[in-house]
């Protein structure tokens, strides 16, 4: 439902093929996963949270889940450019702890949004 590319690495978030499970996120690089959440056997509901903020000439959808103390968040944003043209579109992840942000990380090719609508995984 959402995947790009962030310094090398493949970032996703994927309807979990236990259709009782939600969602899934996975960070890495496809033979070396760095981050997977939820581990596998465990249950991702009610962990995943989304979020809907409507901009000026666009909006930004965010999903997000906590692990060890860190918030992590899968955003996809579009909004009217400086210029008022063509709107600018922005998808990435963003690591929090404490509501301080550590750091962002931007998809390498821009991205391609949500190609489903999260809130529908999520109960």
């Amino acid at each position: 439902m959402f995947a790009c590319s962030v310094e090398g690495k493949i970032a996703s978030l994927c309807r979990s093929p236990d259709a009782g499970n939600g969602l899934s996120y996975r960070f890495g690089k496809p033979a070396a996963v760095e981050l997977r959440y939820p581990q596998p056997g465990q249950r991702a509901r009610p962990a995943f949270t989304v979020k809907t903020e409507p901009l000026i000439g666009g909006g930004v959808t965010k999903v997000a889940f906590q692990r060890g103390g860190y918030t992590y968040t899968v955003y996809s944003r579009v909004a009217r450019a400086p210029d008022g043209g063509t709107p600018e579109f922005e998808d990435g992840i963003t690591v929090e702890r404490r509501g301080k942000l550590l750091r962002r990380l931007r998809c390498d090719d821009g991205g391609a949004g949500f190609r489903e609508p999260p809130e529908q995984y999520i109960k």
